[in-house]
């Protein structure tokens, strides 16, 4: 009995012992405001002082020796809008970025709770040219300044004026190239514009050189019959792709069995035979090598030593236009869905 009374005795004491628990943080915790908080702090409704200017910090002290739990809140950061320039937001992560209208808009997303910002800067704008142009096909840009060779009536493929458009003040004015004609393509090399034009009636080929120091216009006579707009520049050479097809044909680089050579430094002209006339609207030059891609194959002169190579690419894999990025020449047919990507070897 006495034993009994003991473990009695015993149970009921521990059962009268307080109970211990640790704080806990309330919902403010790990939450941002734009000051202090004041409620919320901890779970069991005790509003400690907190300390700090932002983030802020505070504790929720435990009962019956329980521990305390360090609490804290940060600062709501509202998003700010960049300059678009060089960045689209100064404060915060912007969201994507699309065309409304003439504007880009996008939003800069706040940090901590903070109020996200809209923002937009011009996106379209346009340059008047003129009210009777017609036809331009190909663009350049030089020394600040946009050239575009047009038509001057409602004729097309047939430029006789050269737009210029001053990007400083978007003042647009025109350089007279002479007889209307078919020009299609246009080059900038050391401050003056290569322009290649064939005229049809006399079957001879020409390249406008146009100095923009004085807008002055020189033409020189090209050997071949016809004269295609795929054009590169190398060591003060021009390489100009043209064949003996019809005249647009040729005029838009089609059938082009011949390269010419134009010496920028004294106008010499020369000529290299690709062999087999095919499609070729680009001219590319990486690695000491020009790269011509035509409908199956791909034409490539090493300008180490002048040889002409070939590779076969298989029907449906060419390209007559083309660029090289990483590496890689990107190749893409006209009225064709597929783009051909050939991974082009180191210099050897």
């Amino acid at each position: 009995m006495g034993v009994q009374r003991h473990k009695r005795r015993r149970c009921c004491h521990n059962l009268l012992r307080p109970k211990i628990a640790n704080g806990v943080c309330g919902s403010a915790h790990g939450q941002g405001f734009a000051s202090a908080p004041t409620t919320n702090l901890c779970a069991d409704g005790s509003t400690p002082a907190t300390s700090g200017e932002g983030p802020w910090t505070w504790e929720c002290e435990g009962i019956n020796g329980g521990l305390p739990a360090s609490c804290s809140a940060s600062n709501a950061i509202n998003g700010v809008c960049g300059d678009f320039t060089t960045a689209l937001c100064s404060v915060g992560t912007n969201t994507t970025l699309s065309l409304s209208g003439t504007n880009w808009v996008w939003s800069c997303q706040g940090i901590h709770g903070g109020n996200n910002a809209s923002c937009s800067a011009a996106g379209l704008s346009r340059i008047t040219l003129v009210t009777n142009g017609n036809s331009r096909g190909s663009i350049t840009l030089y020394n600040n300044k946009l050239y575009l060779p047009r038509s001057a009536n409602s004729v097309p493929h047939n430029p006789q004026l050269l737009d210029v458009v001053n990007l400083a003040n978007n003042a647009v004015s025109q350089i007279n190239l002479g007889t209307p004609i078919h020009r299609g393509g246009i080059m900038e090399h050391n401050g003056r514009l290569y322009i290649p034009w064939y005229n049809a009636s006399t079957k001879v080929s020409y390249l406008d050189v146009v100095n923009t120091a004085n807008n002055a216009v020189s033409t020189m006579q090209l050997s071949a019959p016809r004269v295609g707009t795929a054009m590169a520049e190398y060591n003060n050479k021009l390489y100009i792709t043209y064949g003996t097809s019809n005249q647009y044909a040729a005029t838009l680089g089609d059938n082009n069995s011949v390269l010419a050579v134009v010496d920028t430094t004294n106008n010499a002209l020369s000529q290299i035979n690709l062999g087999v006339a095919d499609n070729r609207l680009s001219v590319i030059v990486h690695n000491n090598k020009l790269y011509m891609p035509r409908t199956t194959a791909l034409d490539i002169l090493d300008l180490s030593d002048g040889s002409v190579s070939t590779i076969a690419l298989g029907t449906g894999n060419g390209g007559t236009n083309a660029v090289i990025h990483d590496n890689k020449l990107y190749m893409g047919i006209t009225f064709n869905s597929i783009l051909s990507v050939l991974r082009l070897p180191p210099p050897h």
